[in-house]
């Protein structure tokens, strides 16, 4: 076994993790992160509000306790992300993908969603979520994720 690839692939990604932490001081710093790759970092409790994260690969990231109210999350990757006790109120999350993500906690009053793939893989057809319905409660996600995938109706019949 030759030691210089396993130098070049340690290289690289020690490099590759020096970027993602730049993004992550850029994204703290300037609240603009589009397109960006910010795979599985840490972003618990940061303030994020009226950031711009439109088309963002957030895949795996920790954003719990994080506040995004405002934040344009449009195209923006998700996947298993971490968002107990997020902020999310007037946020834009259309398009979003959020497949297999975590909101218990989580505040979406006034969130506009279209297009959005939902947490258990429905595709959401509503373009706001608003707490003021009186079925709902802000501090049951379940049951807002159920009225954006339009499940609350199937259900009661």
């Amino acid at each position: 076994m030759k030691p210089f690839p396993l130098f070049v692939a340690l290289a690289v990604a020690l490099v590759a993790a020096g970027c993602e932490n730049d993004r992550v001081k850029q994204l703290l710093s300037t609240k603009q992160c589009r397109d960006c790759k910010l795979v599985k970092v840490d972003l618990s409790s940061a303030d994020l509000a009226k950031a711009d994260l439109s088309g963002a690969d957030l895949t795996g990231a920790n954003l719990t306790g994080a506040d995004l109210s405002g934040a344009d999350l449009t195209g923006a990757i998700l996947s298993g992300a971490n968002l107990k006790r997020a902020k999310l109120r007037d946020a834009t999350l259309r398009e979003a993908y959020f497949f297999q993500a975590r909101f218990e906690g989580a505040d979406l009053e006034g969130a506009k969603m279209d297009r959005t793939i939902l947490p258990n893989g429905s595709v959401s057809q509503v373009t706001t979520i608003s707490s003021k319905t009186p079925e709902t409660k802000p501090s049951d996600p379940k049951l807002l994720w159920q009225m954006a995938s339009g499940q609350q109706e199937e259900d009661k019949k």
